[in-house]
């Protein structure tokens, strides 16, 4: 049987990313300017509103440019030249290998080959934390102007194609980190945006698949949003709001030129950030009041940020993007967009992305599949690691309360194992957990929340989103392969954690696994949910997914309550749902008996992991015998019906039927007094 549920979850866990295996059209010119956009912009800039900005364009780009390749590029915390330089030169870039498509000029493209070559031959390193932030920030110049020299210029070379290949490939990606967790907000957007234009240009289908994947999953992408348009920074400032929109819409305009339609997504999600974005900086008094608490990886929010200046959003390309992704293509109503657009107009930063028509299609990707919950009636209880007191739980009418003591649910770097007390189900593959925190009482340091572990053992891998009593909502880990961070500063896992330190209980958590990846999010009303950390962690296929709360103290008991704890049920419905204890005591060497009881008129019994001396009759769903040895087993209860079969687990405590040795009198003697000192000579 568990060679069949580990093929099961290794196919479940293929199946899951070959749902993403997105084989790219290979258009090119594409990332994301086509020819046909091109063709388009060319007639366009005869007119305005194009012919203004196009004149102003062309000024800036000068074929006699002289560029500033430079070995390795920093940002912090020792930022330096190099840095300036690629952002003078991509720029410039930038603008010569769209003169050249627009104009046809040699010149144009001769130059603009030169800076891309220069860099691509001479740069070998980025350093600094946060360096993605430099790739990102300059990935809709670079990309769209290595693809339009690649695909148009008759100068190129499959040798030119190889050199930028082997720095795109070999330099650059290992900066982006994909597809390991990205970062939230702006800067995850920002991650996506090189990985998006690098893995169009490479037509390379790996990494191809895993940046479209990352855009659809990952806590920096699209589900870093709610529902009413809000994004990770939409709680900070103008600035790094506009930069997670204008990143996002820059990633979703190259991945549709590639024949996927993502705009599509959580039911046209995008257009919902682009008009709440543009609405609220036109009239920001209309959200007075309306502010979703949420964030990011790593931050939170609980008002909105600042509205900027009027110049601050003059040169925002996701309003263009966005009109023509919606408005122009779907014939969806853009109100706000419009008018933003409207009042400052094009300029040198945006007007190629305005088109006057785009008849262009794309394909919509199947939804993903994420596991569903029912709420949970049966959780067995188990102490972990050292917790110093006895712990408890129970359930009445849909709240739980969990008394627990024991060292601490550990934050990285893990210097001591876990203490805890454990409410939990055993369940195999892919899986969702929700629940909500009432509240967390007993110290400073008591902790409860939701735990994904792939053992009961104290030093099991594991990942970990609870609320600490003291206020903020924490995920933490144990053996994590990667993990939302930054590049330096958190680049040794498991060297941080990540928090939301402006929420507290009560409060609602969330977890999914899917495959090896595990997702946490929070949120203040169980319907809109902020991502706060994604987790690469390699579990087997069982895992042990759970309430956790301890004290940070093993000599006092901290008290949590939980409402609405819902949990993926393999079992179909109409299956049993046990409801007998899942502790019993027994002793050994004397007879012990215990009923499996459940709903939905069972037919059948069953255990496994039972100790020596222990049987069940299938019939009855008794479990009866003379246990032979002391020890703790962990028991796999069921019991089937027509409809299915439910589950839980059994904690048996088999005790010694020895009697302890007597105390031992012991002598010892005090070069000043003879005492004699009696105690129990025990290990």
């Amino acid at each position: 049987m568990k060679v069949k549920s580990g093929i099961l979850y290794i196919v479940a866990v293929l199946s899951y990313f070959l749902i993403f295996d997105t084989k790219a059209q290979s258009v090119h010119p594409g990332a994301p300017f086509t020819a046909g956009d091109i063709a388009q912009l060319k007639v366009n800039i005869t007119t305005e509103p194009w012919k203004t900005a196009y004149n102003a364009f062309s000024a800036q780009s000068n074929s006699n440019y002289v560029a500033s390749p430079q070995v390795i590029v920093s940002r912090a915390p020792n930022i330096d030249a190099a840095r300036t330089a690629f952002f003078r030169d991509m720029t410039m870039l930038f603008n010569l290998s769209m003169m050249y498509a627009i104009t046809g000029t040699d010149t144009y493209g001769a130059k603009a080959k030169e800076i891309l070559i220069g860099w691509a031959t001479v740069n070998k390193q980025w350093a600094g934390d946060e360096d993605f932030l430099d790739v990102g920030d300059y990935a809709d110049k670079f990309a769209p102007a290595a693809d339009i020299l690649k695909s148009t210029y008759p100068g190129w070379t499959a040798e030119d194609t190889q050199v930028v290949n082997t720095w795109f490939s070999q330099v650059l990606w290992p900066v982006v980190d994909v597809p390991n967790p990205i970062r939230g907000a702006n800067q995850g957007a920002i991650q996506l945006k090189a990985a998006i234009g690098i893995a169009a240009f490479l037509q390379d289908p790996v990494k191809w698949q895993q940046a479209v994947h990352a855009l659809r999953t990952d806590g920096g992408g699209s589900s870093n949003s709610l529902s009413n348009g809000q994004v990770g920074d939409s709680g900070r400032d103008e600035g790094h709001w506009r930069g997670q929109v204008e990143a996002l819409a820059w990633c979703l305009e190259v991945v549709w030129k590639q024949g996927i339609d993502l705009c599509a997504e959580f039911d046209n999600r995008m257009l919902a950030i682009g008009e709440q974005h543009a609405h609220y900086h036109r009239v920001a008094a209309d959200y007075a009041g309306q502010f979703i608490p949420a964030g990011s990886s790593y931050a939170c929010f609980t008002n909105w940020g600042d509205a900027g200046t009027a110049g601050d959003r003059k040169s925002l390309v996701a309003h263009e993007i966005l009109a023509n992704a919606y408005a122009v293509r779907k014939g969806f109503s853009t109100p706000w967009i419009d008018l933003m657009r409207t009042e400052y107009g094009l300029n040198t930063g945006n007007f190629f992305y305005r088109k006057s028509a785009d008849n262009s299609s794309a394909t919509v990707l199947p939804p993903r599949i994420l596991p569903t919950v029912k709420p949970v009636f049966n959780l067995t209880t188990i102490g972990i690691g050292t917790v110093g007191l006895q712990g408890s739980a129970e359930f009445n009418t849909g709240t739980r309360t969990i008394k627990g003591a024991g060292e601490s649910i550990p934050v990285p770097a893990l210097s001591r194992p876990d203490g805890l007390q454990f409410a939990f189900q055993k369940l195999s593959g892919d899986v969702s957990f929700v629940t909500k925190v009432i509240s967390v009482q007993g110290g400073a340091n008591a902790r409860a929340g939701l735990l994904i572990r792939e053992t009961l053992n104290p030093d099991s891998k594991y990942v970990g989103l609870y609320a600490n009593a003291q206020g903020g909502i924490y995920s933490t880990w144990r053996g994590a392969a990667a993990f939302s961070k930054t590049n330096v500063s958190w680049n040794n896992p498991p060297g941080g954690y990540l928090l939301h330190y402006c929420f507290s209980a009560p409060y609602w958590l969330k977890m999914e696994r899917i495959g090896s990846r595990i997702f946490t999010y929070d949120s203040p009303d169980g319907v809109n949910w902020t991502a706060l950390a994604d987790v690469e962690i390699a579990l087997s296929s069982d895992i042990y997914i759970g309430l956790g709360v301890t004290s940070g103290n093993s000599s006092a008991l901290s008290t949590a309550i939980f409402t609405d704890v819902q949990l993926t049920n393999p079992s179909p419905e109409g299956s049993p749902i046990i409801s007998s204890s899942t502790a019993a005591a027994a002793v050994a060497g004397t007879s012990f008996q215990y009923q499996i009881t459940a709903s939905d008129s069972p037919i059948t019994f069953a255990a496994s992991g039972l100790p020596d001396g222990l049987s069940i009759d299938a019939n009855t769903g008794i479990i009866s015998g003379v246990p032979l040895s002391p020890g703790s087993s962990q028991i796999m209860i069921s019991a089937t019906n027509a409809s299915g079969t439910g589950t839980a687990i059994l904690i048996l405590q088999v005790t010694s039927n020895v009697a302890p040795d007597a105390p031992t009198l012991i002598r010892v003697v005090n070069s000043a007094i003879d005492k004699i000192f009696s105690f129990l000579d025990c290990p």
